[in-house]
């Protein structure tokens, strides 16, 4: 050891023993924990081709109205799905501020109180960081469809709507707290990014390829009226079903790709793609929410909301499509 490098070493534990006895700072005497940053990536399955029964037969007795008829429907290629809904501490990573109700150690609780624009405006964000094509092209009132990835504000991208509350709560940027909307949105058929799974890819992932409206017990693999004491909880906390895929009941209710519309009457076979436009203003909710009865916590069960509408029991979870 040289004698240098001996001063060196034996002013430091001084130092250190200085800053023991007097109460310095303890940055002095040890290295400051890193503060843990949420995840910004989504965790993804892969999810076969195939085709399956979507809806209710005319003999269910749960069935509504809506969920008929029954009709045969086919997932052209494989797509990604992802594991669990989009988290509280995914979006603050990605958008910042948190739009959710229930906040209290909220990170790894799904993100709620979004409207469907908010989901889409977070999924081109997602897509950019990771350098994928964004998916949906926006625009604000009057203006020509833009980049997905527009900022918050700007011209071209989307406008502040603040529906049940101030859009800029807690500090957060215009935008990020879920309550904004866009004038015109297109979807771009072969993109790469994120985006919201359409309502067959949906249903087709909840029933993990079997036939049952509900695979395995509802307390087991669902946070629901009976189970979840009127609010939300981390996802992932349930058992998932064959396809690991947790929370696809329970927890929160989840936007769609698809518009609101009635099923098909035409028999075949459907063959289920992204539409890039949409005629209605009503979007396609999935997934029953921690306070729904078991009548709704089934794989068919269908609802619908303006694109606008923000509630907390209503979040989202991405998807992608693959290359054939």
């Amino acid at each position: 050891m040289s004698a240098r490098f001996a001063v060196v070493l034996g002013i430091g534990l001084i130092l250190a023993a200085f800053g023991a006895a007097v109460g310095l700072p303890r940055l002095w005497i040890e290295a400051v924990e890193e503060v843990p940053v949420p995840d910004l990536r989504p965790d993804l399955v892969v999810l076969p081709a195939g085709e399956f029964w979507m809806g209710s037969a005319d003999d269910d007795s749960e069935a509504r109205s809506d969920e008929k008829p029954r009709h045969r429907v086919r997932i052209p290629r494989p797509f990604a799905l992802g594991r669990t809904e989009v988290t509280q501490g995914q979006w603050r990573a990605v958008m910042g501020g948190n739009p959710s109700f229930f906040q209290e150690n909220g990170d790894d609780r799904p993100v709620e109180r979004v409207t469907w624009y908010a989901a889409v405006a977070y999924l081109n964000r997602l897509s950019e960081r990771e350098g994928l094509e964004p998916c949906y092209g926006v625009s604000g009132p009057g203006g020509d469809v833009s980049p997905g990835g527009a900022e918050p504000g700007s011209l071209g991208g989307f406008v502040v709507s603040g529906l049940q509350g101030d859009a800029n709560e807690g500090g957060a940027e215009p935008g990020s707290a879920g309550g904004f909307s866009y004038a015109r949105v297109e979807f771009r058929a072969g993109c790469t990014g994120y985006r919201l799974p359409t309502e067959a890819e949906w249903e087709y992932a909840a029933r993990a390829g079997t036939t049952v409206q509900r695979i395995g017990e509802l307390g087991d693999v669902a946070w629901w009226a009976e189970t979840a004491g009127r609010t939300s909880h981390a996802v992932a906390g349930k058992v998932p079903n064959p396809w690991f895929l947790f929370d696809m009941l329970g927890n929160v209710a989840e936007w769609t790709h698809s518009e609101g519309a009635a099923y098909p009457s035409e028999a075949g076979v459907l063959v289920d793609t992204p539409q890039t436009s949409w005629s209605l203003a009503s979007r396609s909710l999935r997934g029953c929410g921690w306070g729904d009865g078991l009548a709704f916590c089934r794989a068919a069960s269908r609802a619908q909301a303006q694109a606008s509408v923000r509630d907390h029991d209503l979040g989202f979870r991405p998807a992608r499509s693959l290359e054939p």
